[in-house]
């Protein structure tokens, strides 16, 4: 995930709402490896704001 603003902490979700992985960074780039196949729901905290991502994985 790239961004231009500093990435706060990081939430990770599967298909059922359970919490995968959740990372306070303090980043404004991350990478993160999925190795499940499936859908997921990434949450990221920015400074000033939250961001929703759908991810599928194949």
């Amino acid at each position: 995930m790239k961004c231009n603003k500093t990435i706060r902490n990081l939430e990770l979700y599967n298909a059922y709402g359970q919490s995968v992985y959740s990372n306070p960074v303090n980043v404004a780039e991350t990478t993160l490896h999925i190795n499940t196949e499936g859908v997921y729901y990434l949450r990221a905290t920015l400074d000033g704001g939250v961001v929703f991502k759908k991810l599928i994985v194949r």
